[in-house]
């Protein structure tokens, strides 16, 4: 199996430095991997006519000579695989715009990305809705066929985090994930009643009670039955997740039925929160070629989860604190040994909060990186190939980069994928990678 090492960026931005930085990152870390569609400059593919007039949205498409063929034969003559990248649900900045694809809460209120602790992101849609489901099976089956890339990987293909907003638990509430919910055997009513009561129990803490959790040190299960144990969370856990998963199945069909040698993957969650947001590594194993855990936002998809739910709960209830509540989180997510913070303000070193990993911060993140790298591992049957995704942009120091990628190189993945902002990267970052990549088998 072929070790993996590739980067985020566009094909604009490649053509404008004319492969000088895609040459340089070969040498350096042995580059064999460019994905497209999330440069800066912009990229040069799109849907045909044909098919952007099926998008429930509005999408410019492309001519004849747009170029990426071209683009793709010089990546190849330096042995350098092509993939797109392609987002889905979670995070749309148009999300606004588009109130038919919005995700809402039970009531049927669109979720706003506003959080209690400061960290709002973007909007994000349903992913139940069948158009632009359809839409997006017709893309993947278009680009397939009309370009000569090697793969797809999908993005935001999950629910949004709730560390943004912690309705984004509480939801999708329309009535086309009603209807999916029914087609994939879940009583939506019985579900959303179950999902509601728990609601109103994390809105009526007892505080005694709550420190007593503290004091005993007790776990997932426990905090479970302190919910009440009610069945509809693990339905409404499982359903979320299989909606996802059928997706990620009919985009892997789509993409097959065109070539059957084109790969077609998808980033997830880190996996302590996974479930949360859509994302079963085994069911996605199931309809993927290979898995990518997105370890490069450890603040957005793990320590903003904690600070939310802290933030809400003690506003809404006012007899608890929060060096009562966080312990009990951390325990209940496994984050108890890595020494975070009982206070929210803990979290707030810096003027803003950052939207991606960083070493800048006494906050143990690398550890958390490397306690989640090798979970996901552990939670594959490892038919697939897994590449870590990490960050080694600027914020983040030599020393960060090398231990990220260390972490993913002795949790058993199969390659590595950078998320470096512009091109190449952090000349001391691209040094202290390359000395884990030649110790890599």
């Amino acid at each position: 199996m072929k070790r993996v090492v590739g980067v985020y960026t566009g094909s604009t931005e490649i053509m404008q430095a004319n492969w000088r930085t895609v040459e340089q990152l070969k040498e350096e870390i042995g580059l064999n991997l460019v994905i497209l569609g999330m440069g800066p400059a912009g990229d040069i593919w799109g849907p045909s006519q044909e098919v952007a007039r099926k998008s429930p949205i509005e999408v410019q498409p492309v001519g004849k000579d747009d170029r990426l063929n071209d683009f793709i034969q010089e990546a190849h003559r330096r042995d350098i695989d092509v993939w797109i990248c392609i987002s889905l649900y979670a995070e749309m900045d148009s999300g606004p715009n588009h109130p038919e694809l919005a995700f809402r809460d039970f009531d049927g209120n669109i979720v706003e990305p506003v959080s209690r602790h400061g960290s709002g992101w973007s909007w994000s849609w349903c992913p139940s809705n069948r158009r632009w489901r359809e839409y997006n099976e017709e893309l993947l089956k278009d680009l397939t066929r009309r370009y000569e890339v090697d793969g797809f990987t999908m993005t935001h293909q999950r629910y949004s985090p709730i560390g943004h907003n912690l309705f984004n638990f509480f939801g999708c509430g329309c009535k086309e994930c009603e209807r999916a919910a029914g087609e994939l055997g879940y009583d939506f009513g019985k579900m959303r009643s179950g999902m509601n009561k728990i609601l109103g129990l994390m809105k009526s803490v007892d505080s005694r009670r709550l420190a007593r959790l503290r004091d005993l040190d007790l776990g997932f299960t426990d905090l479970l039955y302190y919910l009440g144990a009610d069945p509809s969370l693990v339905d409404w856990i499982n359903f979320r997740c299989d909606l996802i998963g059928t997706g990620m199945e009919r985009y892997h069909e789509a993409v097959k039925s065109v070539k059957e040698d084109v790969t077609i993957g998808t980033d997830s969650f880190p996996p302590t929160f996974s479930s949360i947001g859509g994302h079963k590594y085994s069911l996605l194993e199931r309809h993927s070629d290979f898995l990518s855990p997105l370890l490069s936002h450890i603040f957005i998809f793990a320590l903003f989860n904690f600070m939310e739910l802290t933030a809400r709960m003690t506003d809404w209830n006012s007899g608890i604190s929060e060096a009562d509540l966080l312990p009990v989180l951390y325990r209940a997510f496994g984050y108890d040994k890595l020494g975070l913070p009982n206070s929210l303000k803990a979290f707030h070193e810096h003027e803003s909060l950052p939207s991606s990993d960083f070493s800048d911060t006494k906050l143990p993140l690398s550890e958390a990186v490397r306690r989640e790298a090798f979970k996901a591992v552990a939670a594959v049957r490892h038919d697939k190939p897994m590449y870590g995704i990490f960050s080694a942009h600027s914020k983040i120091d030599a020393n960060g980069a090398k231990f990220r990628a260390a972490a993913m190189r002795e949790a058993g993945m199969d390659g590595v994928i950078l998320q470096v902002g512009q091109l190449p990267g952090p000349e001391a970052n691209l040094k202290a990678i390359s000395e884990v990549l030649a110790r890599w088998g």
